[in-house]
């Protein structure tokens, strides 16, 4: 399989398989592009509570008897370094947190006989304090390119999206409002969908998604992973379904949830839950479907309701919220 980071993506929406299932499709359709030679793991976990509880694990490609420490390492957790790193980075490599040298199983060098000593976090959270995790197992210590920052980072927000997404249809909430061709063609909306600005939105992402998925989208991956968004509007994600041999996309609802001051809007809450959580602004669009403009001014009027000066005062209110959430 040559490296393709569509290939990733497309892995990431085939949400209907059992948890471990769809964990290791993803980590195989992500080797050829990110293996440096040691494997990959990926776990679904939620860090609500007081402690990280993960619930499914897998590991593919990694050294012969690694895979056991590997994952005993994963359920080791310090609430500091759950804090620092589950919840304040997209992605990052752990020798770049705060506390992971604190760790048992760094301190001990757990992995090192396999020639394990980093790994880089491409963490898809969702503002419920959930999330999927895909991590690279890395031969040295090191930070990440911005080159590689950015593409892992927008990977890390369709994990984020299909993990919510995964959540809400366990909970029988995540309806089907649209059916769309890969062409754009609309072939059944309700609700919300039916609008004609959504109709309009929905079908310019089924196209850009069909764009990606093309020859031509896969010899400019950056830009057709650019254009492939996690999210359509703040409230839909596109996942395909085969009917009668015909590809169709499916708009399922997928609102992240949004915790907060009453006195904010649903979408000015979802925001700041994402920026309290560690997402950058362009990155908040691109996971919400919406454009940068509408974050910056959906920010503005966050802050000037709570009366905050500052993005970073913003952040600092949310984060003060989110500690009084999670029970510890």
């Amino acid at each position: 399989m040559s490296p393709d980071v569509i290939a990733i993506i497309e892995a990431i929406y085939r949400i209907e398989s059992e948890p471990e299932a769809w964990l290791t499709d993803i980590v195989r359709a992500a080797l050829p592009l990110m293996d440096e030679g040691f494997g990959l793991s990926a776990g679904m976990y939620d860090a609500a509570g007081p402690s990280l509880a993960v619930e499914a694990f897998v590991s593919v490609g990694t050294p012969p008897g690694s895979s056991d420490k590997i994952a005993a390492t994963s359920y080791d957790f310090t609430p500091e370094f759950v804090d620092a790193g589950f919840l304040g980075h997209v992605c990052e490599t752990a020798s770049r947190v705060a506390g992971w040298r604190d760790l048992a199983f760094v301190r001990e060098g757990t992995l090192v006989p396999f020639g394990i000593r980093d790994r880089i976090g491409i963490n898809g959270l969702s503002t419920d304090c959930s999330g999927t995790i895909l991590g690279i197992h890395l031969p040295v210590e090191r930070g990440l390119s911005p080159a590689e920052r950015r593409r892992y980072s927008m990977i890390a927000g369709h994990l984020g999206a299909a993990h919510r997404l995964r959540r809400r249809m366990q909970r029988g909430i995540a309806s089907t409002e649209a059916v769309v061709a890969p062409s754009g063609r609309i072939e059944h909306a309700v609700g919300a969908a039916a609008a004609r600005d959504a109709l309009a939105q929905l079908s310019g992402a089924a196209r850009a998604i069909d764009r990606a998925r093309s020859r031509a989208g896969r010899r400019n991956q950056e830009q057709a992973l650019g254009e492939w968004t996690g999210m359509v509007a703040a409230q839909w994600t596109l996942v395909e379904e085969e009917r009668d041999g015909r590809r169709h996309l499916l708009a399922r609802r997928n609102d992240p949830a949004a915790p907060g001051p009453e006195q904010l809007s649903e979408r000015e809450r979802q925001v700041v839950s994402f920026a309290v959580l560690g997402h950058h602004d362009k990155l908040i669009a691109y996971e919400l479907g919406v454009s940068y403009s509408t974050v910056r001014v959906l920010l503005h009027r966050a802050r000037r309701k709570l009366r905050v000066g500052s993005r970073a005062e913003l952040v600092d209110v949310g984060r003060t919220m989110l500690r009084e959430l999670r029970p510890r």
